[in-house]
C-alpha cells in the first residue's frame, strides 16, 4: 500500500515539475521549441496555471507563431500571427477549454483600426498585443487570486476593459 502512495506522490509530483518546464508550453505557440517530452494534462489546474505563467513569458517574440489565420467559415483574411499572439490564444484556449472565443488568430482594436485606401482592418498590431498582454497579466493575477474554477464559473474575460479583442 504504501508504495502506491509513493508512486502515486511521485507521478503527481513529477507531472508538476514537467508543468513547470516552460519547454512544453513554448511549443504551443513557437515553432522553432521542440518538444519531445510526454504530454502534460491540461485539465489540471496546476498546470494550467503554470502554463499560462510560462506563455505570459513570451511577449516581445515577433516572429511566425505555430498557427495564423482564420478558421475555415471565416471569409476575412487575417495576416500572420506572431509568437506572442500564438502565446495569448493559446492561454485563452487553457482557459476556456476551446477555441470558441474566436474567429482567428487574431486580436483587433476596439473600435477596430483601419489603415490604407481601402479601410483595411489592422491586426495584431504592436500597440494592440501590448494592450492585450498588460490585460491578461492583470486578469492572471485575478485568477491566481480566486482560483481557475472560480475565474471559469464567473467566465472572467482575459481582454475585458482593455481595447482589444479577438477578431
Amino acid at each position: 500500500m504504501k508504495v502506491i502512495v509513493l508512486v502515486s506522490v511521485f507521478l503527481c509530483f513529477s507531472s508538476s515539475v514537467h508543468a513547470l518546464d516552460c519547454t512544453y508550453w513554448w511549443g504551443k505557440a513557437d515553432p522553432e521549441i521542440k518538444t519531445d517530452g510526454p504530454a502534460i494534462d491540461e485539465t489540471v489546474s496546476a498546470n494550467v496555471i503554470a502554463g499560462i505563467e510560462c506563455l505570459l513569458k513570451l511577449e516581445g517574440r515577433k516572429r511566425r507563431g505555430i498557427r495564423f489565420g482564420s478558421k475555415p467559415e471565416v471569409s476575412q483574411r487575417v495576416p500572420m500571427a506572431s509568437v506572442e499572439v500564438n502565446a495569448l490564444y493559446t492561454i485563452s484556449e487553457l482557459f476556456y477549454g476551446s477555441d470558441a472565443f474566436a474567429t482567428a488568430v487574431a486580436l483587433i482594436g476596439v473600435p477596430p483600426q483601419l489603415s490604407g485606401e481601402f479601410g483595411t482592418l489592422v491586426f495584431n498590431s504592436d500597440e494592440d498585443t501590448a494592450k492585450a498582454f498588460r490585460s491578461y497579466r492583470k486578469w492572471f493575477q485575478r485568477v491566481k487570486e480566486i482560483g481557475l474554477k472560480e475565474s471559469r464559473h464567473c467566465r472572467l474575460d482575459p481582454l475585458a476593459n482593455s481595447g482589444v479583442r479577438w477578431y
